[in-house]
């Protein structure tokens, strides 16, 4: 019903590139779990699947991409490629910090983990 590839940073640094090997490994072992958690960057769905889902909960301002790939694997398998990927921006990461970043993103994700339907999150402030 969908793939998903890896997270290459915009960036030359060794930790960032780590990093994101790091994020992109997790990604592909949460898929081989059959409990996908996928970040939007790097994963595509057909329509079809899109549908039956119901799309994003737009409720959800952040880690709607997680919760989109977690229905999207009870209705089929998510395959992980290699043969792409997906470049991000370090805005973020520079704007509030690497260590900062990190722990933001996984609060969020470890509150959505253990609220699910209670999760509410508050929007990210744009960084551009």
């Amino acid at each position: 019903v969908a793939t998903a590839c890896e997270i290459r940073p915009l960036s030359t640094k060794t930790s960032d590139v780590f990093l994101f090997w790091l994020i992109s490994k997790c990604i592909m072992l949460t898929i081989k779990a059959k409990k996908a958690q996928i970040p939007g960057i790097c994963f595509a769905c057909s329509h079809a699947a899109f549908r039956k889902v119901n799309g994003f909960n737009e409720r959800i301002h952040n880690i709607e991409d997680l919760d989109f790939s977690m229905r999207l694997n009870k209705i089929g398998d998510i395959v992980f490629t290699n043969k792409t990927a997906a470049l991000t921006s370090m805005r973020r990461f520079e704007r509030l910090g690497r260590t900062k970043s990190l722990a933001l993103y996984s609060r969020m994700y470890v509150e959505y983990n253990f609220k699910k339907e209670n999760f509410n999150s508050k929007k990210f402030i744009p960084i551009r």
